[in-house]
């Protein structure tokens, strides 16, 4: 039986990379524009990447509740910190704001804003500043909540090493001290720099695809 889950973007791409590591399975992850569903942008009001993953998966959840093909929908935020830094000054979920980039701020600028921002910490650091990203991944039914996290190592350095308007921490960080940029990875580095976060959806499916088959079996003991 294939189980459908909603994911919590407009970008089918985005969605592509992680059906890709989940084509032996019995999970398909579908986008909005897949299930030709309208376009939202939910406002990410919450405290914190649990808060603001929840936020996005029950806005969704709305637009599918009706669909019985679909089993839930999987949401992920990002956080963004950086170590020996005060708290005050953690860029947390706030990884745009924090380096003055508002809402009508040009792609262009927004580079500049970010690349300018994180390259002073690290050369305040002595040209390496250590940082993780952390991924978390939350499912929403339309009853059971579940969560998973994932830590993704990174190194801000104070030089650019290719310009990505669209993702700027990209161009000025690498996954290891002294090691390879993030756009300089090949195929198998780039899968193995991401395998904490897929392993984290991972572990999230299987969670929830085992309290479908509960719940199923409850039903079925009940007739």
């Amino acid at each position: 039986m294939v189980n459908k889950f909603l994911f919590a973007t407009h970008n089918p791409s985005k969605v592509k990379r992680f059906q890709t590591h989940l084509k032996n399975s019995n999970v398909v992850l579908l986008s909005t524009k897949e299930l030709e569903l309208a376009k939202i942008d939910p406002a990410e009001t919450g405290s914190n990447e649990e808060e603001n993953a929840l936020i996005k998966a029950k806005a969704y959840y709305d637009l599918v509740k009706n669909n019985y093909e679909i089993k839930g929908v999987v949401s992920l935020d990002t956080g963004f910190y950086i170590y020996n830094i005060p708290k005050s000054k953690q860029p947390g979920k706030h990884v745009q704001r924090i380096a003055g980039v508002k809402e009508n701020t040009t792609d262009q600028e927004k580079f500049e804003l970010m690349t300018n921002y994180y390259r002073k910490i690290a050369r305040n650091m002595g040209g390496f500043a250590e940082s993780y990203f952390l991924d978390v991944f939350c499912l929403f039914d339309g009853q059971n909540i579940k969560y998973a996290k994932a830590k993704r190592p990174a190194f801000l350095t104070d030089k650019i090493f290719r310009e990505d308007v669209h993702f700027p921490i990209a161009s000025i960080y690498t996954v290891t001290k002294n090691g390879k940029y993030y756009h300089d990875l090949n195929t198998q580095e780039m899968a193995d720099y991401i395998s904490p976060y897929l392993q984290a959806l991972v572990q999230l499916l299987i969670t929830i695809y085992f309290l479908f088959l509960i719940k199923m079996l409850i039903i079925i003991t009940k007739l």
